[in-house]
Formats: structure tokens, sequence, C-alpha cells
């Protein structure tokens, strides 16, 4: 059994609990925002971005992110296509896939909740291929998605990062995201089964 459970004073009978009951803190995340891009911002001309995620799109964020074979990826892949988005790919100065991100856009119908008639987008499945980490790429996937949604009239943002990646939240902070929350997950220790002997 796993649960997803918010930091703080709300929840700290439940954690007590948990914690009693022998389940196992894991994979802390901050929840990042930013609100919309001034006027002037401009976009990453190298950044190519596109409503379907490409086949080299696919090969980076799988090679980074990914688990398990090609079923699997078939089935990440129909998730990702599940809302409009838009899927950005820097490539490098070769020519090769380099880094990749997504910009999750609400539906025009979504009706708001709780009177907030904000329109704001998700940045998932931001990747860079190892060997090309450290040298911009992410920042201009980062800049891309954030003048794309700006074009879509979005008036804000958010995203996840796990708190143990550094480097992926101070990209975010460069680009004007701050912590507005953060959660983790409780999992139950696996029980030894009772034996006969």
């Amino acid at each position: 059994m796993i649960f997803q459970v918010p930091a703080g004073a709300r929840t700290a009978a439940l954690d007590e609990f948990l914690d009693a009951e022998g389940f196992t803190r894991q994979s802390e995340t901050l929840i990042m925002t930013r609100g919309p891009l001034p006027d002037a911002h401009t976009p990453e001309a190298s950044v190519e971005i596109r409503t379907d995620p490409s086949a080299d799109w696919l090969n980076v964020w799988w090679t980074v992110d990914g688990r398990g074979g090609a079923d699997a990826l078939a089935t990440a892949t129909d998730i990702l296509k599940g809302c409009p988005s838009l899927y950005a790919l820097v490539r490098d100065d070769a020519g090769r896939p380099a880094a990749v991100g997504r910009l999750a856009i609400p539906a025009g119908d979504t009706a708001p909740r709780g009177g907030d008639t904000a329109r704001r987008g998700g940045i998932y499945c931001m990747a860079t291929l190892p060997d090309a980490r450290g040298r911009g790429y992410g920042t201009a996937v980062l800049r891309a998605l954030l003048h794309a949604g700006s074009v879509q009239g979005l008036d804000g943002y958010w995203l996840l990062v796990t708190v143990a990646n550094r480097s992926a939240q101070e990209l975010y902070a460069r680009a004007g995201f701050r912590e507005t929350g953060r959660y983790l997950y409780r999992q139950e220790r696996p029980r030894r089964a009772l034996t006969g002997c």
C-alpha cells in the first residue's frame, strides 16, 4: 500500500500513524509554480515544438526516464497524448536530439474550480541525455515551452521535481519557479508471510 501525503502541519497526525505502522518515506517532491511571462520574452529559435511526441522526442525521454520495454513505452505514449500538449525538442550542434520537455495545456472547455478562472499549464517530461548535460539545452527547452504557453494565453505554470534533483530545481528557480508545496510517498513495508515451519 502506498499513500501520497502532502507535507505540513495538517498531516502531522497521519505521518505519526504511518511512522508507527512502519511505512517508509520516499520520493519527497516539490510543487513549483510561476506566473505568466512578461510580454518581452522571446522563444528559443533552435527548439522544435510539436503537438505530438516525435520518435526522437520519445527516444530522449524514454532513455532518461523510461522504465520497461516497447509495451511500457506504448502505454506511456498513450498517457502523454491524453490531454492537449506541446512537445519541445532541442538538438546538439551535430543535429542529434539532446533534450526534451512537455507542456500540458488545459482544455478550453474545462470549467474552473472554486471560482479560479486562471489557465495554468503543467511542465512535464523534462529530460536531457547524460552526455548533453551542462550545455544549456534544458534551459532552452524550458524557455521555449514557457513562450509557447504564453502564446496559448496561459496565466501561469506548475511542475513537480524531486527534492533530490537539485540541478533541476536550480534550472526552474532561474526561470522564476518557486516552491508552493511538497509531498512524499509513504509505502508499507513488505510483511513476511507466515509459514507452517
